[in-house]
């Protein structure tokens, strides 16, 4: 034997897991203030050949600034947003690691600077002030990304101007108020920054001078209608009353709590002003008393103020968004928190919605004004329904008033019909009264064999025929048999005339169908 110049070599090849590799993030480029973007997918960027993207653990490990926040929402997908007003450019790094390896990768953003308009706002006066003479307005105003070149102003709808308007934070520009009629005035105003205006914003003022607005002395009065002294309200609460004046009201103003005078919408006479109780502080944990005050002014004098003091109550239990007190006086639960979503009264519109419109959630045609209407399929329904039902009411009434006509044309001919038959059936038993009935068995005689003759007296009958022995002979039901020896005689029949003829009935073997008598 020979040794096997062979041997068996074993060899182990150990893996080792690879790193994640990254490939290139995507530069971003965004306009300022264009809130949260989506930046990329970190599955379109990262690959690991021995771990599941879902087993990787991928972290953002720092930006290089505090004005852009970055996130990673839904496992993979990395949005950003820049803060308010914020331009310029950045880096943000990430990092991904599996069981034994990690690696890391930055990325670039770039905001865009967009010209930003400018502020303004006036101090002074405040609205529904009263002025007269020659009046300062004071303002503020300003720019984020720039400065502002100039204000301008205008008074009611006359034209901007910006001469006469000092400064620009703060503003100052003077208006002679005796070159306006007294009354009622809208002060405007607005910035400017070399590129856009800012949105204007106004006061409304009463221009009171002495001597204006025509003699009397007689101050105007005012009222309030509602609410009452006492009354609990909630939500959206219009507020109205009347005015008067013997020279007109020229303006109605009010004022909630200790707040300023604001202008009420004035209709010659009446006057309203929706107040949102909704934004008094405090109002949906507990009841806060509330005093609401009320002035007219006629151009020279005010009224006496009048005023009534309510308590706001916007409890909420369930936390719907709906008031206590307003799911209640509508026929909801205030303890249901899902009844704010549905839609009572089927009209389209949630209860949530109509409470916001103060609009009536049982009244469907009660609806939010100015939002679009909504499609109502159940009252689709109950018109075609109801379309349905008139259509076929019709055409049965017209299917009867058809047959009630044919049966009017029929009654006619039926009725005639049935009275000669009726007539018909009483002659025939008028008739079988008054003739014999003949022995059974016995066949009636020809008509033309039994002559009826008139007499003025009774004539002598003739013989009786034979009768067999077995033959029965029988009368007339009325007549009264007449006195014979057995066997009986031949049956007697009824007077006809009322001479006292009496006609018999020949001896046939046929039972001869009686003849009418013949009067003479």
């Amino acid at each position: 034997l020979t040794e096997n110049p062979y041997k068996d070599l074993k060899v182990s090849i150990e893996g080792v897991p690879d790193p994640p590799v990254w490939g290139e993030i995507p530069p971003l480029e965004v306009n300022e203030d264009s809130g949260e973007v989506k930046w990329f997918d970190l599955k379109d960027v990262i690959f690991d050949p021995d771990t599941p993207f879902e087993s990787l653990d991928i972290t953002l490990i720092s930006v290089s600034t505090t004005l852009v926040e970055i996130s990673i929402v839904n496992g993979s997908e990395v949005r950003l947003r820049p803060s308010s007003n914020f331009y310029g450019d950045g880096t943000a790094t990430f990092r991904a690691r599996d069981e034994e390896n990690t690696a890391e990768a930055t990325g670039e953003f770039h905001i865009l600077p967009v010209n930003d308009p400018p502020a303004v706002a006036i101090t002074t006066p405040h609205d529904g002030a009263t002025i007269s003479g020659t009046y300062t307005i004071v303002g503020s105003s300003s720019d984020v990304d720039g400065v502002v070149e100039l204000i301008e102003v205008r008074v009611d709808q006359g034209s901007w101007i910006s001469q006469g308007v000092s400064g620009k934070n703060p503003w100052t520009y003077t208006v002679d108020t005796t070159q306006l009629p007294d009354g009622v005035h809208t002060i405007w105003a607005r910035a400017y920054d070399g590129e856009d205006f800012s949105q204007p914003v106004s006061v409304r003022v009463i221009v009171q001078n002495e001597g204006g607005g025509g003699g009397g002395g007689t101050p105007p009065t005012v009222t309030i209608k509602a609410p009452k002294n006492g009354d609990e309200i909630y939500g959206t609460f219009v507020i109205y009353g009347s005015a008067s004046d013997d020279r007109g009201v020229v303006a109605v103003q009010i004022k909630i709590g200790n707040g300023p005078w604001i202008n009420a919408s004035l209709n010659e006479t009446q006057w309203t002003y929706k107040w949102v109780t909704t934004l008094l502080p405090g109002s949906s944990e507990r009841e806060i008393p509330v005093t609401i005050t009320v002035r007219s002014f006629d151009g020279e004098l005010y009224s006496e103020p009048v005023s009534v003091r309510v308590f706001v109550n916007n409890y909420d239990t369930d936390k719907d968004g709906l008031p206590n007190e307003w799911e209640k006086n509508n026929g909801l639960n205030p303890f249901n928190p899902i009844d704010a979503q549905e839609d009572t009264d089927g009209d389209g519109y949630t209860n949530e919605e109509e409470y916001k419109a103060n609009t009536d959630p049982q009244d469907p045609l009660s609806r939010p004004r100015g939002a679009e209407k909504k499609q109502l399929p159940w009252l689709w329904i109950i018109i075609g329904v109801v379309a349905v039902l008139a259509i076929l009411g019709a055409v049965l009434f017209l299917t009867r008033k058809g047959g009630k006509s044919e049966e009017g044309e029929e009654e006619p001919k039926r009725k005639k019909k049935e009275k000669k038959k009726k007539k018909e059936k009483e002659e025939e038993k008028e008739e079988g009264d008054r003739g014999p009935i003949s022995p059974p068995g016995a066949a009636a005689a020809p008509l033309a064999a039994q002559p009826l003759k008139v007499a003025s007296k009774i004539p002598t009958p003739p013989t009786p025929p034979k009768v067999p022995p077995t033959a029965i002979p029988t009368t007339p039901p009325t007549a009264a048999p007449a006195a014979a020896p057995k066997p009986p005689a031949a049956p007697v029949a009824k007077p006809l005339s009322p001479g006292g003829a009496t006609p018999t009935t020949p001896p046939t073997t046929q039972q001869n169908k009686p003849q009418k008598p013949i009067q003479g």
